[in-house]
């Protein structure tokens, strides 16, 4: 499952003038185990999330009206609020995704580009630089507006 405005979801028509909100994601994901999961109540459920994945799995866990997971596995995921530094980073790539001289870089490039004028660490500027594709329209595996929207 792609959260709302990541990887190949599809992000909505008023997605501009609506705001995405992480209870919106905690809906769909239960909106969608409810529909692929037909026994859902009956059975234990075991929920995985990655990086904001993750938040939205913890938010789904004690949300009332879903169906609380028996388990819960987080990957790269930091709980409670969200820091400056996330803002810091929804910037930078927002100046990566407009500057069009950026679009040349391979990987590597943008990489070392992220920690010499950012001061991003290795593990950060590598994270971006992957999520990085000049080839979309949107320039990220994520729509930089909805990550906005969401922090």
């Amino acid at each position: 499952l792609d959260v709302r405005g990541h990887g190949d979801s599809q992000v909505r028509d008023d997605a501009l003038t609506t705001k995405t909100t992480f209870l919106d994601c905690v809906w769909d994901l239960h909106t969608t185990l409810q529909a692929t999961v037909p026994d859902l109540p009956d059975r234990e459920l075991i929920v995985m999330g990655h990086s904001m994945g993750g938040r939205v799995t913890l938010l789904h866990a004690v949300t009332d009206g879903v169906t609380t997971p028996a388990h819960i596995w987080l990957l790269d995921t930091v709980p409670g609020s969200i820091s400056g530094s996330v803002q810091n980073v929804l910037n930078v790539a927002q100046q990566v995704a407009a500057d069009a001289s950026k679009a040349t870089l391979k990987r590597k490039e943008l990489t070392q580009y992220l920690v010499d004028e950012h001061g991003f660490d290795i593990g950060l500027a590598m994270w971006l630089a992957s999520a990085y594709d000049p080839q979309l329209e949107r320039k990220f595996q994520f729509d930089l507006t909805v990550a906005q929207q969401m922090v």
